[in-house]
């Protein structure tokens, strides 16, 4: 669909069923869509991280971070990557 409504809906039935690189990628599409929604991108980063995908959930949650509403949470998911990485 072309829809960001749609396509975050999606993305929160796979979160829902735990299914988080499913909803990794629903919420990507959403923010592709829609720039502005950085919810969603902060979603995609946060079920990136769950799915095991450090790549793109390290880069959803860089841009993330630049937003106040979102800092402390996306700062606080990488320095939990980085971590488990040492």
């Amino acid at each position: 669909p072309q829809s960001c409504r749609l396509w975050r809906i999606k993305g929160w039935v796979h979160y829902e069923n735990k299914d988080y690189s499913l909803a990794s990628k629903a919420f990507a599409e959403a923010s592709s869509l829609d720039h502005k929604d950085i919810n969603s991108l902060f979603l995609h980063g946060l079920c990136a991280c769950r799915a095991g995908d450090r790549n793109s959930a390290k880069k959803a949650l860089e841009k993330v971070a630049c937003h106040d509403r979102y800092k402390a949470r996306a700062l606080g998911l990488i320095h939990e990557m980085e971590e488990e990485n040492i």
